[in-house]
């Protein structure tokens, strides 16, 4: 690497160049001020040695003796013409040695004197007035003589005092050139002490900038040997270029990689060494653009992929990075060259797993779709006939058989979900709403709804509310159901004859919503902690394995609580219980809108209309039986199609008051067939569509929606969503979708009583049977009420009045009074939060509840 020494050496010499010329200018400017003063103080010498042979003091002595000749030749004219020219020649003569005091430059500083200015004042007024005698006849001269005389008197004077004014002012001259001169050669003194000093210094500084180079000399020629060394080592060719092309330097990696030697190389064109045919003549083009200035499109871009090739004429893909060096012989171009011909390859094998991956990701997305729908199909099947057998007066044990198989049914169906779930969020495919819902409502009724699930293993459902009634809050209730059902689920499953609580709390100022699942079970050793939010983790080991399940429950629940934007953890102690918690962000509700929007059938507390015209397109027998007997029970009039041609065709010839459509159809798919429904004016352009599908993906209900259809059953059928569907339709249906409008949330107040509780407790108990609980619970719960009405509510221990409104609550909820159990459960609330204010209010609602509901019972069970 000859080039890169000589560019340090020049460096070197070039820095020593410009430290001498520094120190050359530095004396230059010095030796320029020097002359300066001296010139200064050759200037105020001088004017010293002017002034000390200058004649002033000669001039005015002899102005003096020149008035006194004049003076004496005034005295001595008589009448004769000579005597009067001897006074005028006199005059002239002391005339012009006064015209010298008077414009001469070395009396300027007498005429300055305030003293001697008066007095010169009155000899030019002397002279002024005397010319033109002097100047005149004769007569008019010697008749003016007396005058003359005796203004010459007074004239003597005044000359004696300039000529004392000009001596003083001389020597103050002379003492201010003596200044001024010893001052200039003070200046001078000390300024050629410090060129003296800055010389000496320079040359010091000389000496070590020369000891210095040599140091630096020495290194840089030792970072050169090593760069040789770096370069010659480097696993990456490096190749060294001029600005024109020209190989200058060709390390042994750049010889191993494209056949060449470095003495071969050195010389040639690198365009005609290594840039394959078909590049060259943009290789040529960027060296003219950096010649002429232009855009870098390769140089200083960093690493690039390009192709280069060898002596044999192999073309092969590297990887490039050029910088531009700047110096005084030239730009030239530093290439460092890495062959990747293998990673190309990698790359290449990889690409093509990713593909063969994505097509499988879709091929099991397909297939779960299919899945979906063939596993539904039979299920719908069973669980919709199931439910019509349950409803034809079955015996006892035929009854306690088809539980048993409807049980086992939804189990099925429960971890089809489950792997529906994992692979619907795992494709990001999930939607969080964000609607209001009141989370001590969601608590309350999945402790009911699990109440007889804690009860069969000895267990105790408890609420622990800690923070005040918060009111609707928003939020996806489906998703936090789900979620706590799972959790509370497993803390059953894994507890016998202790208890669970479920516990909730709201940080204000953070609006967030902590759930907790606490129980008294098995827990969790320290090692599975980390494991139980895997898919496919079953940790029991206990009760010969009487909890059964797929072991995807809490993986789903983790990714639902992430998918919300929260955390979930587990806190558990072998032997001593778990407690699972789940944080998300949940904002207090203020309004709520509706919307007329495609979604899921599900209840609904509206009677459906009876004597429909239904149209029912399914292709699947069972499916279409189930669908129509439960459409035949509330007074419909159905017409069955077996596929979605078929079911256009029907849709074509006879009005209908709603359509049932499938989805998945041979031939002609039931989205299709929607369309050609909805198309042009036919009989059922406008009539309700009501989807039947095992795909209820956000994506499917929004291609249904496209379609025209209205809303949608998810299978397996169920009577409620038969029920829904048929509550939707009226006659007088208006033709215009109702539009989404903003309105202040006002919770619907519950019935007073729940027709359908009581009637199943009726037919559960016997009609003597119900009569006397209905008594006892109407005796109790008012004897009750009157032990809450008369309670101390400042002084009474809240826990325990607490547990005494909870059980009012749970005797409301068997009787089906649900306006009476949310008022008590409200009033339990409060109590365990110890909000004593509030709790006088919350007693009133309660007895006024009582009130109604006793009034209504007594008139349901007569």
């Amino acid at each position: 690497m000859d080039m890169p020494y000589r560019s340090t050496m020049r460096a070197l010499t070039g820095g020593k160049r410009r430290g001498t010329s520094i120190l050359v200018l530095f004396a230059l400017v010095v030796t320029g001020a020097i002359l300066l003063l001296s010139s200064d103080a050759w200037r105020a010498i001088n004017g010293l040695a002017v002034a000390n042979s200058d004649s002033s003091q000669w001039t005015l002595a002899q102005a003096e003796v020149e008035f006194l000749g004049f003076k004496i030749a005034l005295k001595s004219a008589g009448n004769g013409t000579s005597e009067m020219q001897a006074v005028r020649q006199r005059f002239d003569v002391f005339f012009s040695r006064m015209q010298i005091v008077l414009s001469g430059s070395a009396t300027s500083g007498i005429r300055q004197s305030p003293v001697a200015r008066e007095r010169i004042s009155s000899v030019t007024s002397f002279l002024e007035s005397t010319v033109p005698l002097v100047d005149g006849p004769d007569a008019e001269l010697r008749a003016a003589i007396p005058r003359l005389l005796d203004e010459a008197e007074t004239i003597r004077g005044d000359l004696r005092v300039i000529s004392l004014e000009g001596v003083r002012s001389f020597s103050e001259r002379s003492a201010d050139y003596r200044t001024r001169a010893a001052n200039a050669l003070k200046r001078l003194a000390a300024l050629t002490g410090l060129l003296v000093i800055a010389l000496a210094g320079g040359l010091f500084g000389l000496g070590y900038l020369f000891r210095h180079s040599r140091s630096e000399t020495l290194k840089r020629a030792t970072a050169t040997s090593r760069m040789k060394s770096v370069i010659s080592t480097s696993l990456d060719a490096i190749i060294v270029a001029s600005s024109e092309g020209t190989v200058l330097e060709f390390n042994g990696a750049a010889e191993s990689m494209f056949g060449f030697t470095r003495k071969e190389a050195v010389g040639l064109q690198i365009s005609e060494l290594i840039v394959p045919p078909h590049l060259r003549a943009a290789h040529d083009a960027g060296l003219e653009r950096a010649r002429l200035g232009g855009e870098r499109r390769v140089t200083g871009r960093g690493r690039i992929r390009l192709e280069a090739c060898d002596n044999t004429g192999r073309s092969f893909p590297v990887e490039l990075s050029i910088s531009e060096v700047h110096h005084d012989a030239g730009n030239m171009f530093v290439s460092y060259l890495r062959d990747i011909t293998e990673t190309v390859a990698s790359e290449r094998e990889l690409v093509e797993a990713r593909d063969k991956a994505v097509a499988g990701e879709k091929a099991k997305a397909n297939l779960l779709a299919v899945m979906s729908h063939e596993m539904r199909t039979p299920l719908n099947g069973l669980l919709g006939t199931l439910e019509l057998l349950q409803s034809s007066g079955l015996s006892p044990e035929q009854a306690e058989y088809s539980q048993i198989m409807q049980r086992s049914g939804m189990i099925l169906l429960h971890h089809v979900n489950d792997v529906l779930d994992i692979s619907r969020i795992d494709a990001g495919r999930i939607e969080i709403a964000a609607r209001p819902f009141v989370p001590e409502r969601v608590i309350t009724d999945l402790i009911e709804e699990q109440s007889e699930s804690a009860h069969i293993r000895s267990n105790e459902l408890y609420a622990e509310i800690t923070s005040a009634p918060l009111g609707p809050v928003l939020g996806d209730e489906l998703r936090i159901r789900q979620i706590l059902l799972n959790l509370m689920g497993n803390a059953i499953k894994f507890t016998r004859q202790g208890t669970v609580t479920v516990g909730l709390d709201f940080d204000l100022d953070q609006e967030l919503l902590t759930f907790s699942v606490s129980d008294t079970g098995i827990g969790i050793t320290p090692e599975n902690t980390d494991r139980v939010f895997q898919d496919f983790v079953t940790l029991d080991a206990s009760y010969n394995r009487s909890a059964e399940g797929t072991g995807l429950g809490l993986g789903i629940v983790k990714r639902l609580v992430e998918a919300m934007d929260g955390e979930i953890g587990v806190d558990s102690k072998p032997g001593e219980g778990s407690s699972f918690w789940f944080r998300i962000p949940a904002a207090r509700a203020r309004h709520a809108g509706r919307s007329a929007s495609l979604g899921t059938v599900e209840g609904t507390t509206s009677a459906p209309v009876t004597g429909l015209n239904v149209l029912v397109v399914e292709d699947n027998q069972i499916n279409r039986r189930v669908v129509s007997e439960m459409l035949r029970k509330h007074g419909a009039k159905v017409i069955e199609a077996h596929d979605g041609l078929e079911g256009v065709r029907a849709a074509n010839a006879t009005p209908y008051d709603l359509i049932f459509m499938d989805i998945s159809m041979p031939g002609l798919d039931g989205v299709e067939a929607t369309r050609r429904i909805r198309s042009g004016n036919g009989r059922n352009a406008k009539t309700p569509i009501v989807a039947l599908t095992a795909h209820a993906l956000p994506e499917d209900l929004e291609n249904f929606r496209e379609a025209g259809m209205d809303s949608t059953i998810t299978k397996p059928i169920s009577q409620a969503q038969i029920t829904a569907a048929l509550a939707r339709v009226s006659p007088a249906q208006d033709e215009t979708p109702p539009v989404a409008e903003e309105v202040p949330l006002e919770e619907e107040a519950p019935p007073l009583i729940d027709e359908d509780t009581l009637g199943d407790l009726r037919e559960a108990l016997g009609r003597d049977l119900f009569q006397n609980m209905h008594r006892q619970f109407l005796d109790e719960t008012s004897a009750s009420i009157t032990d809450l009405r008369a309670a101390d509510l400042a002084q009474t221990e809240l826990v325990a009045y607490a547990d005494q409104v909870h059980k009012l609550a749970g005797s409301a909820a068997v009787f089906g009074a649900l306006r009476m159990r949310d008022a008590l459960l409200a009033h339990e609330t409060e109590a365990k939060a110890g909000t004593r204010a509030t709790l006088e209010e919350g007693r009133a609602a309660i007895c006024a509840a009582w009130t109604l509901t006793r009034d209504a019972l007594d008139a349901t069970v007569s």
